[in-house]
Formats: structure tokens, sequence, C-alpha cells
């Protein structure tokens, strides 16, 4: 996931350097969530990345987001799927 993280980090980056703040963190919010989907955790820091209009608040919201994976084993990773 460190990989992951260094990529969506450079995607964000390039998105807010082409449209904009105000519009890079709108349109990233959606790639943001393909990203972090079935991460543990993923769909509350959703719903706060969705709500944060500044940019640099985001990027720090996604490096603190992916810390808490750092060093531990992938099966700790992702939230089980839930039964039909």
């Amino acid at each position: 996931l460190d990989e992951q993280y260094h990529v969506i980090a450079e995607h964000y980056d390039m998105m807010l350097s082409l449209y904009g703040n105000d519009v890079g963190v709108k349109m990233a919010r959606k790639h943001i969530g393909w990203y972090t989907k079935g991460l543990n955790g993923s769909a509350e820091f959703r719903n706060k990345v969705n709500q944060e209009a500044k940019a640099a608040t985001v990027l720090a919201m996604l490096d603190e987001f992916y810390a808490q994976f750092r060093g531990k084993p992938l099966h700790e990773l992702w939230r089980p799927q839930e039964a039909a």
C-alpha cells in the first residue's frame, strides 16, 4: 500500500496542477474513493475527505489514512466482504 499511497499522492498533485485547487479537489474525490475502497476505515475516511475543500488538508488526510497501514500484513488491511 505504500506504492498505492505514492501513486494517489502523485495523481492528486497532477490533478491540482492541471485543474487548480478548487476544481482539482472536487474532481479528486471520486479517485480517492476508488483508491481507498475496501480498506479498513475507508468509508469514514471518504466521508471526511469529501467534505474538505482545502487541497493541502486533503493531502495531509491521505497521508494520515495510509500511515495506519504501513508495516502491516495485507490480510489485516482489507474489510471482509459482506455476505449476500
